[in-house]
């Protein structure tokens, strides 16, 4: 019954840990680097809604990140008792360790923002096995009582094996699952998770970088080198993307499709190229960038057993073709696109072109980066 009702109370801070994560997410984010947030004061707050007396949290290698008593002073728990919790991945019930007549619950927490894990330490005041009997049980009917508790701990002791069985195999799914995000673009993941199946028109502003003379790079450099720029290349253009709203829709080796839709999508795009730009600036190979404005299509494709989620249209083409004509650190763009004031760029040149595949000329203006820029923040 104490680890029941311990287990219980883990899965109170996880509920807490969960619902301050999205509303908070700044406060969440210094709480678990070790900064002071004011996140604290909420965090006690709820600890004292749910009868909480004790909660710490600690970093994997045993930071102390978050440690408040309500009622007592509790001692932090020792890095020791979290070895049977990092083995197996359970969580793990002892008593009196960081109070006398306290049960505290040990367990692992992991953070999908961070993609880290920490540790956290519940407690509670301790209901002696005594008292259980006393108050489900009276003078006249002790017998009764006894059996009841004894047919209960073994029905618990079945359901509580079971429980932990299905806990391992949770986990694990939830794990699974939680990598095979990080493979997936947000539409892709919404569109499954939606069961959606047909195709849907959108109006958006689609973004093409590609690292210029790449091929050149990797003629003449080891896999490892050449690994390594591909590696920086995606983390810098996937952060400016996202952080402007943007979905990065396919990783293209040496290069990357994503898209922008929604209010401000069009300054949100170009905010994102700069972005890129910036962040690509002490790569070997710098990337060019294209941007084009118009409807694409958002559509599953394939059947069976290999599937892919993916825009399509001539917005998407017309975006490739104009990063085709920008040169390193250069952004191209339909000259019908209207941008906000951007102090970072220059226009440096307008023109009329011809691209392959279309029977339509395009105006075309190209901007790069002023000298000297302040990063976007």
């Amino acid at each position: 019954m104490e680890i029941f009702h311990a287990e219980h109370d883990q899965q109170s801070v996880y509920n807490i840990a969960s619902e301050l994560r999205k509303k908070h997410p700044e406060g969440w984010s210094k709480l678990f680097s070790g900064k002071s947030s004011k996140l604290e004061d909420e965090i006690v707050h709820e600890m004292e809604t749910r009868g909480i007396h004790c909660l710490s949290i600690q970093s994997i290698q045993g930071k102390p990140l978050f440690n408040r008593s309500i009622l007592d002073s509790c001692k932090l728990p020792e890095m020791k008792l979290f070895e049977d919790v990092l083995q197996t991945g359970l969580p793990q019930l002892y008593e009196d360790v960081v109070h006398q007549g306290y049960w505290s619950t040990f367990t692992v927490f992991y953070d999908t923002d961070s993609n880290k894990r920490f540790l956290f330490a519940v407690s509670r005041p301790s209901r002696r096995f005594e008292n259980t009997v006393s108050q489900i049980s009276t003078n006249d009917a002790v017998w009764f009582g006894v059996l009841l508790i004894l047919s209960t701990f073994i029905a618990y002791g079945l359901i509580h094996r079971a429980q932990r069985s299905l806990n391992v195999s949770f986990a694990s799914m939830v794990n699974a699952r939680e990598q095979l995000q990080r493979f997936l673009s947000k539409a892709a993941r919404a569109n499954v998770s939606e069961g959606q199946s047909s195709a849907i028109k959108h109006q958006a502003v689609v973004l093409f970088a590609d690292l210029r003379n790449f091929s050149g790079y990797a003629e003449t450099h080891s896999v490892e080198e050449t690994a390594d720029l591909i590696d920086r290349f995606v983390t810098a253009v996937t952060d400016a993307v996202e952080s402007h709203g943007g979905d990065v829709d396919k990783l293209l080796g040496d290069g990357m499709l994503a898209w922008f839709t929604g209010e401000g999508a069009t300054d949100n795009a170009m905010q994102a190229a700069i972005h890129c730009i910036e962040n690509c600036s002490d790569l070997p190979r710098r990337p060019g960038i294209g941007l084009f404005e118009g409807e694409v299509i958002a559509a599953t494709l394939g059947k069976g057993d290999r599937m892919d989620f993916t825009i399509l249209g001539r917005a998407v083409n017309l975006a490739s073709r104009l990063c085709s004509k920008s040169a390193e650190d250069e952004i191209t763009a339909s000259k019908s696109m209207r941008f906000g004031d951007f102090h970072q760029l220059d226009g440096i040149a307008t023109d009329t072109v011809s691209l392959k595949n279309h029977s339509q000329t395009i105006e075309i203006k190209k901007y790069s980066l002023k000298n000297e820029i302040n990063p976007l923040a």
